[in-house]
């Protein structure tokens, strides 16, 4: 189960770790602005990262004034491969992305990336829910992923750091 989604998104490049501004297919603008950088969270297999809250903001087409014409744009061409469990650790049918879900889970995404003819991957577990039951949604999930589709030893060192877009963007470029 799960889902796969082949799609190109263009990130403004501010060189700021806590604001990202993508057109995600290259057309749906999105606002992403980092609220929290809270709590360790360490998944094993040399896997840890800090907790982060971001909020998303789809603004009008006409309300271009979050744009910086100084700023450039770079392509990332993604594979995105996402599954998603409930709290419970059963894997769900995936849910529409509706930005304001009223139930309690977790989507974890691993994704392949080209940009800046550069080839590398991407971690994400994104939980959703009141905010007090992430944390469980998280971990739950992702001994559920391990249950279901066992790791390969390796694994960890496809990732070798733990960072949003916009940092990451602003490391490579």
């Amino acid at each position: 189960m799960g889902s796969r989604e082949r799609r190109v998104d263009t990130y403004q490049l501010y060189g700021i770790n806590d604001i990202g501004v993508k057109r995600r297919n290259r057309r749906t603008l999105e606002v992403k602005v980092r609220r929290t950088l809270g709590a360790h969270l360490n998944l094993g297999y040399g896997l840890e990262g800090r907790i982060e809250e971001w909020t998303r903001w789809t603004p009008d087409e006409d309300e271009g004034t979050w744009q910086s014409a100084d700023k450039g744009w770079v392509g990332v061409h993604k594979v995105v491969h996402t599954r998603t469990f409930a709290p419970t650790g059963k894997q769900l049918a995936l849910p529409t992305r509706e930005p304001a879900r009223s139930d309690i889970g977790c989507d974890i995404e691993v994704v392949a990336i080209n940009a800046l003819k550069s080839d590398t991957w991407s971690l994400s577990l994104e939980a959703y829910g009141p905010t007090v039951e992430r944390r469980a949604a998280l971990e739950t999930s992702w001994s559920a992923l391990q249950m279901h589709s066992p790791l390969p030893e390796a694994f960890a060192f496809m990732f070798d750091r733990a960072c949003g877009y916009p940092e990451w963007l602003r490391l490579v470029t």
